[in-house]
Order: C-alpha cells, then structure tokens, then sequence
C-alpha cells in the first residue's frame, strides 16, 4: 500500500525532521537518506524497525536537520583536517619544486578539500535509541495510519 509519514524532533539543539514514503512492491525494499554518512550503525537499526513493521513494500526515509541555534548555522572549519591537507599539499609541493614545477597552495583550494568545511553534525552525537524513538518511530506509526486509510 501507499503512504506517508512525517516527524519532527528538537535534539540537541537542532531540530530535524523524518519523512518516510511507501509504494505498493512484492518485496521489501528500504532507501534511507541521512544528513551524515558516518551513521551507518543509525541506518542499520532504522531497516531493523521498518522490516519489523512491515512485512512488503518500497520505502523511502530521509532525515534533515533544521538548525535551531543561530551560531551553529555557521560552517565551521575542520581545523586538524585542513592541516593534514596543508602539510601533505606542502610535501608535493617541496616535491614538485625539484622537477621544476612551481604550484601554490591557496586558502580557497584547500577549504574545496572534502571534509574541511561544513555545518555541524549533531545528529551522530545523539543516542540512537533517542533518535528511532523520538524521529523515526513516530513517522512509521504516521505511516501505518496512512496506509489503513488508503486501504479503505
């Protein structure tokens, strides 16, 4: 059956927001989208929640963050990391110099490097059991009633 389910939860001081999409499918198929990769143990345990609560179908969950606080809608900058950058740029710079080959590295180029400028995460330092509870368990029981009154 089709549905459509929606929470939002303040955690930490961020608000954010879990929406969950279903289609008609044979078998079960789940696609999460989190704000960070780096919460795969998150996304193991929402599959879990989902495939207890429903036997078929194609889901789709996808959770944002909606910053609350002021200062942390500002990027911050990943200090050790851009440092790590510095220091392995300036080595093949040293290097390249040898062979005649003249580069500069530039604040700009090295705040492009993956991982050295961003929001903050707070998602990843909040307990798992507090995000299903609070975010996704809310948005699947939305979708289960969705889904019984699209049944009708």
């Amino acid at each position: 059956m089709t549905g459509f389910g929606y929470s939002r939860a303040k955690l930490l001081d961020a608000g954010y927001s879990c929406t969950i999409r279903s289609l008609n499918h044979r078998f079960i198929d789940i696609r999460i989208r989190l704000p960070k990769s780096d919460l795969l143990a998150l996304e193991m345990a929402i599959r879990k929640k989902i495939s207890h609560a429903f036997s078929r179908g194609s889901f789709e969950l996808v959770i944002t963050q909606e910053n609350l606080n002021q200062l942390s809608k500002y990027a911050l900058i990943n200090e050790s990391l851009a440092e790590r950058y510095a220091m392995a740029f300036q080595k093949l710079i040293a290097r390249l110099k040898k062979g005649g080959i003249v580069l500069e590295l530039t604040t700009e180029a090295l705040l492009r490097m993956p991982g050295v400028l961003g929001e903050p995460d707070k998602l990843s330092t909040v307990n798992e059991e507090e995000i299903l509870k609070k975010l996704v368990v809310p948005a699947l029981l939305n979708l289960k009633k969705s889904r019984k009154l699209e049944g009708k």
